[in-house]
């Protein structure tokens, strides 16, 4: 049951994300803060991606998400798999889930309650959209899809760089991905 702090930065992000059309995102339907409860659109099904040519579509399309998110100034802060779902069409299309740490960009305090093991390095301190772009090294290496092309390990280890400065904007890694897209098609 989500608290009612939780439940109003949603509304915040949700109302935002609304208003600038960002794709590839789970939407804010319905809130309730006697209940605390909130109803969200769509419904859509764990599968991670089972080949290459799932995982690097799903990567464009998360990063298609993040690109707009991060125009807004907005970060999701805890991607992992488990927060990225399959629409239930007989597609391969993939959307984010779970807002519940969003935080607009940068974030001056850090999120400690976060494993340090699954997030960025800096996320216990301030902290910029640059957690998502560790966020999204951390799919690539716990995907247990096999046989990847070198492109993506090369992806992986960029957006792993211990150093936020280091790491590539969310627009370079979406024309990476689009091009390998296209080469898999």
């Amino acid at each position: 049951m989500p608290s009612k702090d939780i439940i109003n930065n949603l509304k915040t992000l949700h109302a935002q994300m609304k208003e600038h059309s960002v794709p590839n995102v789970v939407a804010l339907v319905k809130t309730n803060l006697k209940k605390r409860h909130v109803l969200l659109s769509p419904v859509g099904i764990v599968a991670p991606p089972s080949d290459v040519k799932q995982l690097v579509t799903a990567l464009r399309d998360i990063l298609t998400a993040l690109v707009a998110l991060h125009k807004l100034k907005l970060m999701h802060r805890d991607l992992r798999w488990e927060n990225v779902l399959k629409y239930r069409q007989d597609r391969d299309q993939w959307f984010l889930i779970d807002f519940d740490e969003g935080a607009s960009a940068p974030a001056t305090l850090g999120a400690m309650h976060l494993d340090p093991m699954s997030h960025a390095p800096e996320i216990a301190s301030s902290h910029s959209v640059k957690v998502d772009i560790w966020g999204v090294g951390y799919l690539l290496r716990t995907t247990t899809v096999p046989n990847q092309p070198h492109q993506l390990d090369a992806i992986r280890e960029q957006c792993l760089q211990k150093s936020p400065t280091k790491r590539p904007t969310t627009a370079s890694l979406l024309k990476a991905v689009q091009k390998l897209v296209v080469t898999l098609a």
